[in-house]
């Protein structure tokens, strides 16, 4: 079967100009030199997670930080207070990190070639092809999930994803569209999003599906992208949250600057093991000796690569300075620049009967 990708590319964008998605980064700015600036910051915020999470994120980052000059005068503890709830808090300290550089190698400008562009701290080859596409014109093809399932599907692709990366780029670069190569790559993450689904796709109100091979061979349910870290088969890690309170106050910690929740507030917690921690363990991770209760409950937190099984133990104390960590006013906790799995921990049921 002959695909007519020219037809591809007409009907799609096309396709997209009646149905493009309302997002707030694709707004148009009569500023037009800060227009790589709005698309740095939604490519970063929305490295592994959802539109509909990020999109009121973003105007709230936008209004905060609205231009590469502004975010670079910030402070680290800053852009992870505002990060809070996004998770992947990597990403907030290597934007951090770029906005920095930016600054200091580029005179504010974002670069607008590849190799600077890959130089700068968590942009890879996706994120540095659509801030080419889509800032710059440049004619280039960015593939993210919902186009590598476009691909697949077109030419019939149903072999491991990881042994055809290569193969996907080089039919991904066939739909390149040189007068629209930003809209050509949005029309095809829209199209993916709403027509192409991996599930249940619309197949009938496909309005390319006369170039689908998939579909023509009514294989189109048998090549979608799986998530390989499915809630069935995540590795679970074990640790014990130690919740301490002093009146109306907890104690709270900042984490290390290297692994997972980089930089973040905490509750102090053991060290997160494939097994489950043994007696000696829980009493040598607790930032101070003392008597604790165990709650029934576990919280079961998902990251995107493994489970993380949470045993709480709740204890007062009246000390005033602990080591490494400081009291937190409980009123005020949402000020405070704790990641989601945190909250679950304080919100718990133990914390609603403590303060009521």
């Amino acid at each position: 079967m002959d695909i007519d990708n020219n037809y591809i590319k007409k009907t799609i964008i096309n396709w997209y100009d009646s149905n493009a998605r309302n997002l707030p980064w694709r707004k148009k700015s009569n500023n037009i030199s800060n227009i790589p600036y709005r698309v740095l910051i939604s490519e970063i915020m929305l490295q592994q997670t959802t539109v509909g999470t990020v999109k009121n994120r973003y105007i709230e980052f936008m209004k905060q930080w609205p231009n590469i000059k502004k975010l670079s005068q910030i402070s680290e503890r800053q852009i992870l207070t505002f990060w809070s709830g996004l998770g992947y808090y990597k990403r907030a300290i290597n934007l951090y990190k770029c906005a920095k550089i930016i600054r200091k190698n580029f005179n504010y400008k974002i670069p607008n070639n590849k190799e600077e562009l890959m130089s700068l701290p968590g942009i890879g080859d996706y994120t540095s092809s659509a801030i080419l596409a889509i800032a710059y014109n440049q004619p280039v093809m960015a593939v993210d999930a919902n186009i590598k399932r476009i691909i697949m599907r077109i030419y019939g692709l149903k072999f491991p994803i990881k042994n055809l990366n290569k193969k996907i780029q080089q039919y991904a670069n066939k739909l390149i569209h040189k007068n629209r190569p930003g809209d050509m790559i949005q029309s095809l993450m829209d199209f993916g999003s709403i027509i192409c689904k991996p599930r249940n796709p619309n197949c009938k109100e496909c309005i390319i599906n006369n170039n689908c091979i998939a579909y023509k061979k009514n294989i189109v349910d048998k090549i979608y992208l799986k998530n390989k870290f499915s809630s069935k088969n995540k590795p679970v890690l074990y640790t014990y949250a130690y919740l301490i309170i002093n009146n109306n106050k907890i104690l709270l910690r900042r984490r290390a600057a290297k692994g997972m929740l980089p930089m973040m507030i905490e509750v102090p917690t053991s060290k997160w093991l494939k097994k489950p921690l043994n007696k000696d363990q829980v009493i040598a991770h607790s930032p101070i000796k003392m008597n604790y209760k165990k709650l029934k409950k576990k919280i079961n937190y998902q990251f995107s690569h493994f489970i993380l099984n949470i045993s709480i133990l709740v204890g007062n104390s009246k000390r005033k300075k602990i080591k490494k960590s400081k009291w937190y006013d409980l009123k005020k906790i949402n000020k405070i620049e704790l990641p989601t799995v945190m909250k679950k921990i304080i919100d718990s049921d133990f914390n609603r009967n403590l303060l009521n």
